[in-house]
């Protein structure tokens, strides 16, 4: 991307102008050839076509007795047909059913030339060499047989461009003959963290320092929502670490760069100098949303970059509400459905009211209904509410936004 193309809006734009704008910056969709079975959980990136019918040929639904609509003959015990061979599933030879016959058969099995229907087993008497029918059973009968091409015609469309690939689809596209196929590539995604104070080992944690946790937190959240995760250490708050440190990371071309820590107005808080530094173009730098105060994001090189501050629990919100959307969004999940509607559970009083805040939350479904409730203490919520600028109190049983933090479980497949 050029600097030419970018928009800069330094004004501490809502969330909407702030999603926005990042969808108008993010990088062309690319695609690559997989093999099916490592498809779960990728987007297509061309619509899915049936190379073959299915079934590929007509085949029993029940095992039983295949016949045409001659008998051999008529006796007292029903309609007689003499018995020819027997067909069990996995059949390849090619058959005919002759006038008066009629072919044991197991479900599945491909159904002869010629035949009118298959009566379930235990509709027929076999004896002696042939099966009897009663004829009032023949002629009510269903056929029981699935015709060549009934369930999926050759040509038909399966799934289209953008379609999120379960299991179910996998099935259908090994019915119909693909071993391989178009999927969009899962995103690139750097991130480091910034701090003098952090470790990376409880062993060799002295007083003063920390474990560097957002690292597991950001790999984990990258993760599950579809993107390639590199992990790219910590890095202490001085000028030269932070600008030689993040030139190696924009050598990786990721196609997102994540950093946490070192975006507040403090002595040592040095990261959006560093990116300005490094050549870095920045969009905005901060949001009217609780967390978001201390934000950025810009483009360096190719990549798109998210400066996130410390804290672990705005760096969970962060992502969810800015980075989130634009990952789903670079594996051709546009249409992804984030935001829900719940009914709150009881009263909630709103600390600092002026600007949209996050708030950590429980979504449960109580009686069919969703429900949801602000996370306690240090219970770990699913899912953020978004508590609306102007009110202070919000009242129980109220409709609610919600953002809930689970993705699909075949997504980070």
């Amino acid at each position: 991307m050029t600097p030419s193309c970018l928009i800069i809006m330094k004004n501490n734009p809502s969330l909407e102008m702030a999603l926005k704008v990042i969808r108008d910056h993010l990088p062309v969709l690319r695609s690559e050839n997989i093999l099916l079975n490592q498809a779960l959980g990728r987007v297509c990136s061309a619509s899915l076509y049936a190379s073959e019918s299915y079934p590929s040929f007509s085949q029993s639904n029940r095992d039983g007795y295949a016949v045409g609509k001659t008998p051999f003959g008529k006796t007292k015990d029903g309609l007689e047909y003499r018995l020819d061979a027997e067909i069990a599933a996995g059949d390849i030879q090619i058959r005919r059913n002759r006038p008066g016959f009629a072919h044991r058969i197991m479900t599945g099995a491909p159904v002869p030339r010629g035949v009118w229907k298959v009566i379930p087993q235990e509709m027929c008497r076999e004896r002696k060499g042939g099966v009897f029918i009663a004829e009032q059973t023949l002629l009510a009968a269903a056929s029981h047989i699935q015709k060549r091409g009934s369930s999926l015609r050759r040509g038909a469309l399966l799934l289209r461009d953008g379609a999120c690939l379960g299991p179910a689809h996998l099935a259908r596209l090994a019915d119909s003959g693909y071993v391989q196929l178009q999927v969009y590539q899962r995103p690139k995604v750097a991130f480091f963290c910034t701090g003098s104070e952090l470790v990376d080992n409880p062993a060799r944690q002295s007083r003063g320092q920390k474990i560097s946790s957002n690292r597991y937190l950001l790999a984990a959240l990258i993760h599950g929502f579809g993107g390639r995760g590199d992990d790219c250490g910590a890095v202490r708050d001085q000028r030269e670490a932070l600008e030689k440190h993040l030139t190696r990371v924009e050598d990786g071309n990721s196609d997102i760069i994540i950093s946490t820590g070192g975006m507040g107005p403090g002595r040592y808080d040095l990261m959006e100098e560093t990116f300005t530094r490094c050549g870095g173009k920045i969009i905005f730098s901060s949001l009217k949303l609780r967390p978001g105060k201390s934000v950025l994001f810009g483009i360096i090189g190719n990549s798109l970059y998210f400066g996130l501050p410390g804290p672990p629990q705005a760096v969970q919100a962060l992502f969810h509400v800015l980075i989130r959307p634009a990952l789903l969004a670079m594996q051709g999940l546009v249409q992804w459905k984030t935001a829900a509607r719940a009914y709150l559970k009881e009263e909630m009083m709103v600390r600092k009211p002026g600007v949209l805040k996050l708030q950590e939350a429980v979504l449960s479904e109580e009686r069919g209904v969703v429900m949801v409730r602000p996370a306690g203490g240090k219970e770990t919520g699913n899912c953020y509410l978004f508590c609306p600028a102007a009110r202070k109190r919000l009242k129980k049983d109220e409709l609610a936004t919600v953002l809930p933090l689970t993705p699909p479980s075949f997504l980070s497949s």
